[in-house]
Parts: structure tokens; sequence; C-alpha cells
């Protein structure tokens, strides 16, 4: 399996109008990031604060958790690779379909990968089976849980994650939880648990300040941890400016917004309801998300993506996602005029 160029955005070396591919917030950047970006360029003569004190100080206050808790990256995917190069694990239990660069990171260090793969039948989500697996499996060293997984978007309950992180802690496995679209949740605080952080050494939760605020080409990350040794081992893997001067001061304007993430959360669910309706109704199989995307199904011999990309329309096909085909795409949730456009052209392809 080829794990170079998956990701959706990839607009560089095409024609294109509309974006559905990339999973960024359909309200656009904030006003005070753009003003705060441009107050930035006179900075770029020097280094930025390694350490990204600012940035950190303002996060820490915002998930109520000590600053030495949190590590910042050049986007989640940086830290991803950067707990491989620290953890350095021998086996992982990966769920697939998933965000490919977990598997990416992993097989940077060599690390041997066992894949538990979910099931059409039940909407791609983790079942009893999982646990059991995990139960029984006596050579894992980490599991990597993307809560909303990406590409379905269909949040687990608290209580099962609960569930994952303490079976970890008992059989010594590190327990990586991803909640990098979590905010797009309109009940958010119900499922993450981030409050399980002080509790558990074993637990690691990603997350990002890229998708909410849309600022995917500045990149923003952030880990949180308590366990403070492995904090210090990811910081010894990472070079010392890997967060640039706009990151970080994008980051610190995002964080001024403090209703952003609520409203988009309520504006995305209108939007994405209406999509997923409407995609039904032309007849895919449309998979229940919880947040700012969606995973559809057509037929493998009727290829959307190529179809709409005549149109000058951008989205993702998933048949380089692991346990998907070309009969899958996934595709973001937009404006009411974008997402119209979208059904429009669809529906007249078909």
């Amino acid at each position: 399996m080829n794990l170079r160029g998956l990701h959706g955005g990839e607009t560089y070396n095409k024609n294109i109008d509309l974006d559905f591919s990339i999973n960024i917030n359909p309200l656009g950047m904030p006003a005070n990031i753009i003003e705060a970006l441009k107050l930035a360029i006179p900075l770029c003569e020097c280094y930025p604060d390694s350490q990204s004190t600012q940035l950190k100080t303002l996060l820490a206050d915002r998930l109520h958790l000590p600053k030495d808790m949190l590590v910042i990256g050049n986007g989640a995917a940086d830290i991803i690779y950067r707990l491989a190069q620290a953890l350095k694990p021998k086996k992982a239990l990966l769920i697939s379909p998933t965000f490919i660069e977990y598997e990416r990171a992993l097989k940077s260090i060599e690390c041997n990968i066992e894949f538990y793969d979910l099931k059409a039948d039940n909407n791609f989500m983790l079942d009893e089976d999982y646990i059991i697996k995990l139960r029984t499996s006596s050579d894992i060293d980490v599991v990597f849980i993307c809560n909303p997984n990406n590409p379905v978007g269909k949040l687990y309950p608290k209580q099962y994650i609960d569930f994952i992180i303490e079976l970890c802690e008992q059989k010594g496995i590190m327990c990586i939880v991803d909640e990098s679209f979590m905010d797009f949740a309109v009940e958010s605080a119900k499922y993450s648990v981030i409050d399980r952080i002080k509790t558990y050494k074993n637990l690691f939760i990603l997350s990002t300040l890229t998708k909410m605020y849309a600022i995917a080409g500045v990149r923003i990350g952030y880990l949180m941890t308590s366990n403070i040794e492995l904090i210090e081992k990811i910081n010894n893997v990472s070079q010392p400016w890997a967060v640039s001067i706009f990151a970080q001061k994008a980051g610190t304007a995002a964080l001024e917004n403090i209703n952003w993430a609520k409203d988009s959360a309520l504006y995305v669910k209108t939007e994405r309801e209406w999509l997923s309706n409407n995609l039904s109704a032309l007849g895919y199989k449309v998979y229940a998300s919880d947040v700012n995307y969606i995973l559809f199904q057509g037929t493998d011999y009727n290829d959307l993506y190529e179809q709409l990309l005549k149109q000058k329309i951008l989205i993702r096909h998933c048949n380089n996602f692991r346990g998907l085909n070309k009969s899958f795409y996934r595709i973001a949730v937009r404006t009411r005029n974008e997402n119209e456009k979208l059904i429009k052209c669809i529906a007249n392809l078909l």
C-alpha cells in the first residue's frame, strides 16, 4: 500500500473552485487571526520562542491543565511522529480504516503493526470484539484511537473509551486518543476524555487548532499527558523551533475566540444534516457523523471523484484508506451555498 499523497487539500496542481476534501471549519478563519498573522510578519527576523510560552500558557488555562502537561507541535501529525520516536513501541494495534499518519509514523521506526478491521455492517465502529482483542493480546505496546474516527466521523461513548484506557493501563499499553475533530461535536464535553489526563499516566490525547480555526496552512497541534517523563523524551526528539512565529501568534489569537467552537459546531450540525439527507435522497449510503465530515458510499463503477474533478470540485476519495475501496468518498461540511452547489452537481451527474 502506497502511503504517500493520501490526504485531501491537494489543490496546487488542480483547477479547483470548490474544495470538499479538507475538513476545516466552513466559517473560515476568524478575523483576529488574520490580523495576528499580519502583525507577525515583522517578527519573522527573529527565531520563534522554542517553548511556545504564551500559546502554551493560554492553552493550559483553557484546558485547566498545568503547562508542563502540554506539548505544542507543527500540527497533530508532527506530534504523532514525535510520539513514535519517543515511545519506540515494538508492536502496535491500529484500527482500520483510520487516519493514515499513525501507520506511517510507526513504520518510520520499524514498529510491527496489527490491524483490527472495522466492519461496514457495524457502520465502521469499534465494538466488544475490539475489547476482547485488546484483553487477550500479550505483546501490544501502543494503541491509537481516533475519536471521532477519520474518515467515519461518529463519536464513541465516553464510557467505552474509559474502558479502553483502563484496560490499557492494566496491561502496560500506551493509549493515544486523537480528539482532533472533537470540537466540532455539539456536546463534545460528553465525549472527550481530557478530564482523565491527571488520572492515567498511560494516556496521551492529541488535538489541534488547525481544523476549528481554519488554519491548515499554519499548523498547530498539541498533546496532553500527565506522563512528564515521556514529555521529556518527546522534547528530546524534537527540533527546537517546530512551531513558527506565525503559528504561535495565530494560536494565541484563536484562543481569544471564546464562543467560536460552540457556534461553529451548531452551524456544522445543521449543514451536516442537510448534506446527509440530500446524499441519501440521491441514493448514496451515508454513514452517521457527529462532526464536520461525512463518509458515504456509491457504486465502485461510478467514479464520483473523477467526475466532480472535471466540474472543478474536489472531494476525498477513500480507496487509499485500509478497509475501504473506490466506492467510498468523504466530504467536508461546507457553507449552505457550497453544499447546494455540490448536491446540484452530483444530481446532474446522476
